[in-house]
This record gives structure tokens, sequence and C-alpha cells, in this order.
């Protein structure tokens, strides 16, 4: 998502049909691979995180996919995020991508008693 906001900031045609390619085929194996994923994360860490991750992380990744599809359609209209503040809120996503995972680690390590290693 990022490589794409970027490309479409840079405004090179080419570079854009490039990265959206790759957007994707990307976005096709996270769709092919989602609900396997969704079931592990409630088998093994129960519904309460599942849901963190659908209200939070998922809500957001949905939210930005739509607002760039929004400048690839050339549907920008008023009140659509500017590439800017999309930049600003995937950062943002990074990092709670990264504590989401660092809470499961620390799951993990308290049901596997590893946490010494």
């Amino acid at each position: 998502m990022k490589q794409l906001v970027h490309a479409l900031r840079g405004g090179d045609p080419a570079r854009i049909a490039e990265r959206r390619k790759e957007y994707r085929e990307v976005l096709y194996q996270w769709n092919e691979n989602l609900n396997r994923y969704l079931a592990k994360l409630q088998i093994y860490f129960g519904p309460d995180t599942r849901e963190k991750y659908d209200a939070g992380l998922a809500t957001s990744i949905v939210g930005l996919a739509r607002e760039i599809q929004k400048h690839l359609d050339g549907k920008v209209e008023e009140g659509t995020e500017p590439l800017a503040s999309i930049e600003e809120k995937l950062a943002k996503l990074d990092i709670d991508a990264f504590n989401f995972n660092v809470e499961l680690i620390n799951k993990i390590e308290k049901m596997s008693d590893l946490s010494g290693l």
C-alpha cells in the first residue's frame, strides 16, 4: 500500500501501473489466505483477540484501501483522504500492527512459559 501511494504521489503513470499490479497480486494472495489467518487468530488467541483485530487493524486496512482505490480510479471528491494523509495513516498502521504482534508474542510466551528464552 505504501509503495502504491508513493507512486501515486509521484505521478509517473508507468510507476503507478507497476505498483498497482504488485498491489493487486499481494491483495489477491492476502484475500486467498484471509479466512485461514482469521480462523487461526481465533483458535490460538480467542475471540476477543480476533475481535480486536477486526475492529482495529482490519478496519484501518479496509478503510485505507478504499481511499487508495478512489485515487486510482480518479474519483477524488470532497472528503476523500489526501495522499499525504493516507501515508501518515499507513505509518500509524505499521506501528499498530507492530504493537498487535508484540501483544500476540506476549500471549504465546505466557502460554508456553518460554518468556525466559
